[in-house]
């Protein structure tokens, strides 16, 4: 079973004790009417609602929630209503948890639309002095979210994980294998001030977060550095232009390296993506090893879509961490407000397929992996920017392919060979067919047999008839069986 139905089912086996629903903010008719009206966008708005979870199953979640509501709490309502969401494992489609404090929620939370806060107060979670850093489909998404739902107390309450909805007790295991208690209180105060821990000098990932787009030169990294935030509902200057500017400046700067950051990421127009495609694709930068995307857990919904582009039309290299999103997954959730509570659910209306058949994979894997840890960003250091501008790429073809398959990023390997293939503007392809063959090879003896038998399959079907190829594949075919 996947994390995140795990999850969804330890959320409804949870017993509570009875609460009294005459402290709740809501009568029980009210809460039913919430959640029926939920269950009710659901089916009427999403594009295909039950492709995770059976109809049956999602209709007995809601009438168990709807039973149980007369002893259950608002927050223990809220949180039922939540995890019967999360059951359909889209990560567009989710009831946004409220909170005292809006501004420690990630953004990933919010939405682009911003969330209206609930008609009653009470209903609002309380928040413990800390913020996230780093819904969901898929398992990089759930770490992002699941540090944001720790630091809710009313939450950790409900789910059996702490006691108390107005403190948590934190225990920590250090490097040196000691144990440290920390006692943390909600924060109840209002107009307090928020501390990032970062140092005063900020590195370049961190300096313009509320900007939609900026580039810099970094002449000492051989760089253009260009981070998108967001891809703009409105944008006053076009997105062409941008780009045409970011690489007149990197050319006229003499840099090497192109590098797209899109960690800060979640989305927006998808429209604004192909600007980018179509500038890069058809620039000097478009080589393996010259350009690079940065991505992670918050790389969600139109940044998912940049992937998928540049995946199929650029020789990008990706660096950092899985992407936030599936390449094929539901989108352009529409926002509705519960009548009573005021809470705000978000429904998917589309599917968006990447341009792959059949693609079922997880996420977008990076070819060059880079996880920022926690004593990396407090020391304001970024080691995926490092890796991107540290990296040598293979000088051909097969020695890229052989380097993500020994990473066992099988499905990169795969799609280098496609995208080679599949460029129009080369006039020779057989000719790299020797050296992959070689790699083949390589990869066999050094135990990696089955990539070596993918690779011959692919030599073989895109040239056929070639009789060293054939022997090859006959020959690793056995080595399988």
């Amino acid at each position: 079973m996947g994390q995140i139905a795990a999850v969804c089912l330890a959320i409804l086996l949870i017993t509570v004790a009875p609460s009294h629903a005459e402290d709740r903010a809501l009568s029980d008719e009210q809460w039913r009417s919430d959640i029926e009206q939920m269950s009710a966008a659901i089916k009427d708005i999403h594009f295909k609602p039950f492709h995770n979870v059976t109809e049956a199953e999602f209709d007995s979640a809601v009438a168990a929630l709807s039973n149980r509501v007369p002893a259950l709490s608002d927050n223990e309502i809220i949180v039922g209503m939540a995890s019967i969401v999360a059951r359909l494992q889209d990560g567009h489609t989710r009831i946004h948890i409220p909170r005292l404090y809006p501004e420690f929620a990630l953004e990933a939370e919010q939405g682009h639309s911003g969330t209206p806060p609930p008609k009653i107060v009470s209903l609002k979670f309380s928040h413990l002095p800390v913020r996230s850093i780093s819904f969901t489909e898929n398992d990089s998404r759930a770490k992002l979210m699941a540090s944001d739902r720790l630091a809710l107390p009313g939450v950790l309450a409900v789910l059996g994980i702490s006691k108390a909805d107005d403190v948590l007790r934190l225990t920590t295991v250090k490097a040196d294998g000691s144990i440290e208690f920390t006692m943390l209180q909600t924060v109840t105060e209002p107009g307090l001030d928020y501390q990032s821990g970062l140092p005063d000098t900020l590195p370049s990932w961190q300096k313009h977060r509320d900007r939609y787009r900026w580039y810099e030169i970094r002449l000492d990294d051989d760089t253009v550095y260009v981070q998108v935030n967001e891809f703009e509902e409105e944008p006053v200057r076009p997105y062409g232009e941008f780009v045409a500017e970011t690489i007149r400046a990197a050319r006229e700067a003499g840099v090497s390296r192109y590098i797209i950051d899109l960690r800060h990421n979640s989305g927006g127009i998808g429209a604004w993506v192909t600007p980018f495609v179509t500038g890069l694709a058809n620039s000097e930068f478009n080589e393996y090893g010259r350009l690079f995307v940065l991505i992670g857990r918050t790389t969600f919904s139109a940044a998912q879509h940049f992937l998928h582009k540049f995946e199929e039309f650029t020789y990008a290299a990706f660096v950092g961490e899985p992407s936030g999103a599936k390449p094929s997954h539901y989108g352009d959730s529409n926002r509705i407000v519960l009548e009573n509570s005021g809470l705000t659910v978000r429904v998917s209306t589309i599917y968006w397929h990447s341009w792959l058949a059949n693609d079922f994979r997880d996420a977008i894997q990076p070819h060059i992996p880079a996880t920022l840890t926690a004593a990396d960003y407090f020391a304001g250091l970024d080691p995926v920017m490092s890796a991107a501008v540290d990296y040598v790429a293979p000088p051909s073809l097969a020695g890229q392919i052989d380097e993500q398959f020994r990473r066992r990023k099988n499905q990169n390997a795969l799609l280098l060979f496609t995208r080679f293939m599949s460029d129009g503007t080369l006039a020779d392809h057989e000719h790299v067919s020797p050296k992959l063959r070689s790699m083949a090879d390589r990869l066999a003896k050094d135990g990696y047999v089955r990539p070596g038998f993918l690779v011959y399959f692919l030599v073989n079907r895109t040239f056929p008839g070639d009789s060293t190829t054939e022997a090859g594949l006959k020959r690793l075919e056995t080595l399988m069986e």
